[in-house]
């Protein structure tokens, strides 16, 4: 009996022990001090506010935050396999900063539940990204555990399978053997080889296959209650074409080149803001759509509620090469200065 009672002991000496070594040297962070992880959570949702705290919703997927009382609103989202820096504030709450600009806080625990250490999970050899809206990862049964929306990264590799990628899914302290489709991903070298042409085309396809999905704010995923606003629907299409661009409308439209509507070609941005002074340049940007070619334009829509395919004739009341710079547009029941711009 107290042999049984030692044993007891040590194992609950060991427990402790590794936890308090996971905590303490994976996720505890001085005040103010930085580290570098990668998400492992399909989707989290990033809110600004005093200290939203996330909560798991297995049966969809991904994150969310538990709101309270608390004002707060969406402002991002990670995706699997982002990279992101974390700074904390206080014992308590920790800021996240996505590689596309976005940002948000939550708690030190669960950060522990949403990431990895930058240098603990690649496991695999391949970089790839999903292409498709969804992404099923399965087990070694064949059965689905996980989904991955369309602009998540992840490291795998080929093994012997023809039809699947092999990879290492970390679930806190615990991994897990999975597979994904070989179709529903691209592998990231070869798309880092397209030349100009080739990758706003695919930019334009990619954005395609996300009509119909419904507008939310700070949204970049097809998940439940996720979907897309204007900026996210784009940075999702070139992400998952291995272009990394910001996913904030006014970041986005600072970080572009001003080109002449003739001069526009598919994969190009239109802009549209409202003056906030007297010089031309003072201007709050509100919305971006992408331009698809022959007059049309893809965006995530506030007004209708959806990502969908329209044209500059019915949004703006002229077609695109009959509009210039700066010009004012009657849109979305007021009147809009309207910009043409380039990620290239």
């Amino acid at each position: 009996m107290k042999i049984h009672k030692i044993f007891i002991k040590v194992l609950l000496l060991n427990l402790i022990f590794a936890i308090t070594y996971t905590t303490n040297s994976l996720f505890g962070m001085s005040f103010n001090s930085r580290r570098t992880y990668r998400s492992t959570s399909p989707c989290t949702r990033l809110y600004f506010g005093k200290t939203p705290k996330l909560r798991a919703l297995p049966d969809n997927f991904y994150f969310d935050t538990f709101l309270g009382k608390d004002p707060v609103y969406q402002i991002g989202q990670l995706l699997y396999g982002e990279e992101f820096t974390a700074q904390a504030l206080s014992e308590n709450e920790i800021f996240l900063k996505g590689s596309s600009g976005t940002g948000g806080v939550i708690s030190p625990a669960n950060l522990q539940r949403i990431a990895a250490p930058i240098n603990q999970q690649n496991h695999g050899t391949l970089e790839v990204v999903v292409s498709d809206v969804h992404a099923s990862c399965m087990n070694q049964g064949f059965r689905e555990v996980l989904q991955l929306p369309m602009g998540s990264t992840l490291f795998v590799e080929d093994g012997n399978n023809p039809q699947y990628f092999q990879f290492i899914h970390p679930e806190g302290a615990f991994q897990t053997m999975l597979l994904i489709s070989k179709n529903s991903v691209t592998e990231i070298n070869k798309l880092k080889q397209l030349d100009e042409h080739s990758l706003r085309s695919m930019a334009v396809s990619q954005a395609e296959k996300l009509l119909g999905i419904p507008f939310q704010w700070g949204g970049q995923s097809a998940f439940e209650r996720c979907g897309f606003d204007c900026a996210g629907l784009i940075h999702t299409a070139y992400r998952s074409c291995a272009k990394i661009i910001s996913r904030d409308v006014a970041a986005l439209f600072r970080k572009t080149a001003e080109i002449d509507s003739s001069n526009l070609q598919p994969g190009d941005l239109v802009f549209a803001g409202q003056p906030i002074g007297l010089n031309k340049n003072d201007v709050r940007i509100d919305h971006v759509l992408l331009y698809a070619g022959n007059d049309e334009l893809i965006e995530a829509s506030p007004q209708t509620g959806l990502c969908e395919k329209t044209t500059c004739t019915k949004l703006f009341g002229k077609s695109i090469n009959l509009l210039k710079n700066g010009d004012v547009v009657p849109a979305f029941d007021e009147e809009y200065l309207i910009f043409f711009r380039s990620i290239f």
